[in-house]
């Protein structure tokens, strides 16, 4: 019999047929919502539980909370720990509207059903605190943006402004004082990892959230009607680094104290929250029975040509259960592509299919069910979102010419991946340090690639830039010890010069991704030098272009891995972060120096005011250019002038406007311009430099005034 094409069953959402969805509808975000900046499905309470299929687990979620909220029972704390992009902040969402809007939802089916048997409940007072929204430096703790949102910020303020975790007493009060309240707290690890990366080794912030954390889960434990319920991920994603897998293992032992762990999707419910998503109108349920049917039978009858799996009962079921897809085809996208870590399984899966769906919506491809076979990898949207991400990860995904195909023959990737377990530390070592002497070879700096210690750094007035090693990374105890040193030892002896040393440290997370960048490179160079390697001409190709390409990228690379500088100041070593360089950037030396004018540890100018503030004492009435210059050098916390030339200009001003007098070696300039000045040259305050002028005004009068005749007797 002939079957209907699916898309004359059902009908998929009007944003996905005229193809004006955007991809933030499928990335849900908690901030966004309590900020009003999420897309309206997410925002309306009304218009979320109209697109969202309650599955089992989250009902039980759901009832639990709401159970704790109104008789005291239940889990009082409970942890969504879900695979990245496994629904986690989509449940936190529900609990929020859930609670938070109650008279406005409570009249539909759904909610209805999960209330029911419980007496009495209107909605409670929400908190919520999203850690990829908050601002670890000027923001709100999450002590004080939930007490905030509680209505008993006073309570915690001084804990919130000097950024000390409340003691239990505190947030019992808050707990006490508010009555019935939902904590959310979603991404927590995100905002610790923020923080360290501002404090780097202090990690105060970390240390202070975790500390609150577990007093909240303990006070919340204990209250009558509190339920807190918090996210975190099940793993350490690729953008996280060691201290972040530490930072996550202290969450997960205090909160696994007393929490409850839910799992949202499970089994054949993705299902449901696909088809909920995606189609407004599923059509004849009949239809879809029909369809099962007929495909089941068509594997009964191809007996050992297909799978076991497909000629069981069960597997009609999953048919009739994922139509108008074929189950196999959302399995091999949540289970199988759900694996990787950069996927973000349900919202990836939602924003592929719904360009899968709207491109043969669009065409009319007839067929029962969408099935992988029909997917239009030519239409860029899909190759985007479901090739170009393979080609850069698969081992045996092959693509020429917009055909792609999987072999038993590994593609290029394969053969990269295994020539990087070959790159020793030591390449990478050598090619870091020769594109380092590349982009350090111009400049107005002496450059001290990698020394080992301060007995080889010369103490005198020439500006220097010591690179340190990519080992002594910024914030490291270490790397502050030997700033120190350099700052302030030459060898043996006490450093003079110490306003002109500065050094330059890499990024942690910055040079994680340059150290790949550089393995991946010395792979490839060697990879192309293998002349009894066979790779196809298009192989062949693709390696010489991601050769290019890398080799381009890495000098950009490096300068944005060694960003932290440092120089000397009153209390030690003061060490800032240049951020992110400019795409045009082609110097490190170039980018430092105009980084240091901009901060004003190296002055390109000054004033004649601030030259005769710093350079005479208040007991000195003359001192010559090249002492002050000298002072600027020396004297912890002055800056450095870039040159002499910045006090000669100033010398200049200075006696053009009679700020002071400059007396050369024949000659007292005041308040006139000033010609050829040498180091030598005397600054003179202006009170002596006027007195001196008269003096050889007056001189010089008497020196011209014809002689006195006296009269003859």
């Amino acid at each position: 019999m002939t079957l209907p094409a699916w898309w004359q069953v059902v009908t998929p959402h009007k944003n996905i047929r005229e193809k004006s969805f955007t991809e933030a509808v499928f990335a849900a975000d908690l901030g966004d919502v309590l900020s009003g900046t999420a897309p309206e499905e997410y925002c309306d309470p009304r218009l979320f539980f109209a697109k969202t299929y309650l599955a089992a687990e989250l009902k039980n979620l759901a009832r639990n909370v709401i159970e704790r909220l109104t008789s005291g029972r239940g889990d009082p704390v409970i942890q969504l720990l879900t695979p990245f992009g496994g629904g986690k902040t989509h449940s936190l969402i529900t609990l929020y509207h859930l609670v938070k809007s109650f008279s406005e939802i409570n009249h539909l089916d759904q909610v209805k059903e999960l209330v029911m048997g419980v007496a009495g409940f209107s909605g409670v007072r929400v908190a919520a605190f999203v850690g990829t929204s908050a601002d670890p430096v000027k923001g709100k703790t999450p002590w004080g943006e939930i007490a905030h949102q509680l209505g008993s910020y006073e309570v915690v303020k001084d804990h919130d402004m000097r950024r000390v975790a409340p003691g239990k007493e505190r947030l019992k009060e808050i707990l006490l004082s508010c009555g019935p309240a939902l904590i959310l707290i979603d991404e927590l690890l995100e905002y610790i990892v923020k923080a360290n990366r501002v404090e780097k080794v202090e990690r105060i912030t970390q240390g202070q959230t975790l500390a609150f954390l577990q007093e909240l889960s303990e006070s919340a434990a204990a209250s009558e009607k509190t339920a807190l319920v918090l996210t975190l991920p099940a793993s350490i994603l690729e953008h996280y680094d060691e201290e972040a897998e530490k930072a996550l293992v202290q969450l997960q032992k205090i909160s696994g104290r007393v929490e409850s762990i839910y799992v949202p999707v499970e089994g054949m419910e993705v299902y449901e929250v696909i088809r909920r998503r995606l189609f407004e109108d599923l059509g004849n349920q009949n239809v879809h029975r029909q369809v099962a049917e007929e495909y089941f039978k068509l594997y009964q009858g191809l007996g050992s040509e297909v799978p076991g799996e497909v000629k069981e009962m069960s597997f009609r079921e999953k048919i009739e259960r994922a139509y108008p897809f074929h189950p196999e085809f959302i399995d091999v996208l949540y289970e199988r592509w759900g694996s990787y870590p950069t996927f973000q399984r349900t919202r990836g899966v939602l924003r592929l299919l719904a360009q899968v769906v709207g491109n043969l919506y669009e065409r009319k491809v007839v067929s029962p069910l969408i099935q992988s076979s029909l997917v239009n990898l030519s239409f860029l949207p899909i190759r985007r979102e479901a090739v170009n991400k393979l080609e850069e990860s698969l081992w045996y995904f092959h693509a020429e010419k917009h055909i792609y195909s999987f072999k038993n023959q590994p593609n290029l990737n394969k053969v990269i991946t295994d020539r990087e377990e070959t790159i020793e530390e030591s390449q990478i070592r050598e090619i870091l340090s020769e594109n380092l002497n590349k982009l350090t070879k111009e400049g107005p700096f002496e450059v001290y690639l990698w020394p080992q210690e301060a007995t080889g750094i010369p103490d005198n007035r020439r500006l220097k830039l010591v690179v340190f090693d990519p080992s002594l990374k910024e914030g490291r105890p270490e790397a502050k010890t030997f700033a120190k040193e350099l700052m302030e030892k030459a060898g043996a002896t006490f450093r003079i010069y110490r306003n002109i040393i500065f050094a330059l440290a890499v990024d942690q997370d910055a040079y994680a991704g340059l150290k790949g960048k550089l393995r991946r490179c010395l792979a490839l160079r060697d990879i192309a030098k293998d002349t009894a390697l066979s790779l196809a001409p298009a192989s062949r190709e693709e390696l010489q272009n991601k050769l290019k390409q890398v080799e381009k990228d890495i000098p950009f690379q490096v300068i944005n891995a060694y960003r932290h500088v440092g120089w000397g100041g009153n209390g030690g070593v003061v060490w800032r972060d240049m951020g992110l360089p400019s795409t045009g950037e082609g110097s490190l030396t170039g980018r430092v120096f105009r980084y240091l004018k901009d901060e004003k540890p190296i002055l390109p100018a000054i004033t004649p005011k601030l030259d005769l503030e710093r350079g005479i004492g208040q007991d000195e009435e003359e001192k010559s250019i090249r002492e002050i210059y000298e002072l600027f050098l020396k004297t912890p916390g002055f800056p450095c002038l870039e040159s002499e030339e910045v006090l000669f200009k100033a010398a200049n001003e200075g006696t053009k406007k009679g700020i002071f007098g400059v007396c050369t070696e024949d000659r007292l300039f005041f308040q006139e311009p000033l010609l050829n000045p040498e180091l030598e040259s005397l600054v003179v305050r202006p009170e002596k430099a006027a007195e001196e002028k008269s003096f050889l005004t007056e001189n010089r009068r008497m020196r011209d005034k014809p002689p006195l005749v006296l009269p003859k007797r």
